[in-house]
């Protein structure tokens, strides 16, 4: 291929020809305004280009004839002012050519996607053609005209669910464990994740395309590992197709969950070990629960209310629920001791509308004005901050906790609610599992509110956030005291 000019190294060398060259190449000026014409000096379109086929380096985003060259020129410094075709008020991109128009597949791809984004759809530009043109030593600014510019940025199909494949068999069809991502955009957001209990010994696995399942074809479509399978990677690169080398995980028994994650648009993947149990504080205080201050050793759903372990990050604790006008609590980390805790020193966002410490000596976080408020506590940093809560939310009188150790009726095994002396969002029950849920048979358990119109599931366990409608959670033998915040679909199972 021919080369392509450097915008400035040729601005440099026109610069020596005459005083009076402009440095057309500041990506901050917009279209210059003393370039000249020709007669017939004018560029010409090309056809829609697609950058997901192209196998060269760089591409023709205009042409120009010879013929159109006005004599004794010689032609230098070709750019492309590009500005979407809609656009207006517009700083157009300078996007750098040779002298036949081509420009480099890198740089045409980066302008495309950081103007419309990574989807593969085809994008409409407009772009005005400038020369330098050199005759006798002098340098003069060419205008070779508009032309349209259609471009489809490269870019992987994104569908919309992934499953994984060997974690429970190595069939075509096995759907129990799907990959997704946070619901909006494939291309704006690319991360598809599933978070799974750990087992017994390694884990194997490759991931599946939602259009592959069932598919004749199906192992030449599926997501491999590009290293051999005893390399133990948690993280790299993947592979598309049946290249006979899986995903493994292998067995750590510090880690009761594995968060599996894929970024679909830049082909890697992340694997996070999920320690089992999180690290929980507690709220007590004037109104906290039902029992002003009352902090004991088996105080959790009366004096003391939890703060709930992010699915995703168990060292994020969150809550939202309504405080009284002049509320006090503090946070407090083992039941019944007050040795450790945090206060309104610890907060990062101390704002004099929602918090203060009025109450003296003992640095309470106070509620200033009465509502509802989110609490975010970083268990690493112990940072702290409470924000309004303007999100929407319903108020029941019932929930319930329907599983297959009860036999899913959903008016069954009410939980008491923690909260009297404020509107309640949080509800409390003890419980024994006398085994383990089955996988394989979807056994498990959710929240209700007494019916099956309003429920809320998710596969975590001992922590998670569920959603409506959303899958069984897995929980494990024994007996566990469990808390539900009905704002966040949040839950804990504490042993």
């Amino acid at each position: 291929m021919k080369k392509i000019f450097s915008i400035f190294a040729v601005a440099l060398l026109l610069a020596s020809c005459t005083d009076d060259y402009k440095d057309w190449a500041d990506p901050q000026s917009y279209l210059p305004e003393d370039a000249i014409s020709f007669a017939g000096f004018a560029a010409s379109g090309v056809d829609a280009i697609d950058l997901g086929v192209v196998e060269e380096d760089s591409v023709n985003v205009f042409t120009l004839s010879n013929a159109t060259i006005p004599e004794g020129y010689e032609l230098t410094n070709a750019r492309i002012y590009l500005i979407p075709a809609e656009g207006e008020d517009v700083v157009p991109y300078i996007l750098g050519t040779d002298i036949t128009g081509r420009a480099e597949v890198n740089e045409l791809q980066q302008y495309v996607t950081r103007t419309f984004g990574s989807r593969p759809d085809q994008r409409a530009m407009k772009g005005h053609v400038y020369y330098n043109a050199v005759k006798d030593g002098l340098s003069v600014l060419l205008d070779a005209g508009e032309v349209a510019l259609n471009v489809t940025p490269a870019a992987p199909v994104i569908e919309s669910t992934y499953y994984l494949v060997g974690y429970e068999d190595w069939t075509n069809s096995n759907t129990n464990y799907p990959l997704v991502n946070g619901g909006g955009d494939v291309y704006e957001d690319p991360v598809f994740s599933v978070t799974i209990p750990a087992t017994a010994g390694d884990i194997i696995f490759k991931v599946a395309p939602a259009s592959a399942i069932g598919d004749a074809d199906f192992w030449n479509l599926i997501i491999c590992a590009v290293t051999e399978e005893d390399d133990d990677a948690m993280e790299g690169k993947f592979a598309v197709g049946n290249n006979g080398k899986a995903f493994k995980i292998p067995h750590n028994a510090a880690f009761a969950q594995y968060k599996i994650s894929f970024n679909m648009l830049d082909g890697t993947y992340v694997i996070t070990g999920i320690s089992g149990d999180a690290d929980v504080w507690y709220m007590v205080g004037s109104c906290i629960g039902s029992s002003a201050w009352n902090n004991s050793a088996n105080g959790i759903g009366t004096g003391l209310v939890p703060l709930y372990p992010s699915a995703d990050d168990p060292t994020i604790l969150t809550y939202t629920g309504k405080f009284p006008t002049g509320g006090q609590f503090k946070m407090i980390h083992t039941p019944g001791d007050w040795s450790d805790q945090i206060n309104y020193t610890n907060i990062t966002n101390p704002n004099t509308a929602i918090v203060s410490d009025e109450d003296g000596d003992n640095h309470n976080i106070g509620i200033i004005n009465e509502g509802f408020y989110t609490i975010t506590l970083n268990t690493v940093t112990l940072a702290l901050t409470i924000e309004p809560y303007n999100g929407s939310h319903a108020t029941y009188g019932t929930i319930t906790m329907p599983g297959t150790y009860q036999g899913w009726n959903a008016s069954g095994n009410a939980m008491t609610a923690m909260c009297t002396m404020v509107e309640n969002h949080d509800w409390v029950s003890k419980v024994t599992f006398s085994s383990d849920a089955n996988v394989a048979a979807d056994e498990g358990c959710k929240f209700a509110n007494g019916s099956w119109d309003v429920n809320w599931g998710a596969e975590d366990f001992p922590y998670g956030i569920g959603t409506q409608g959303g899958p069984n959670i897995r929980y494990k033998a024994g007996t566990y005291t469990v808390c539900f915040n009905d704002i966040l679909g949040a839950y804990i199972f504490i042993k």
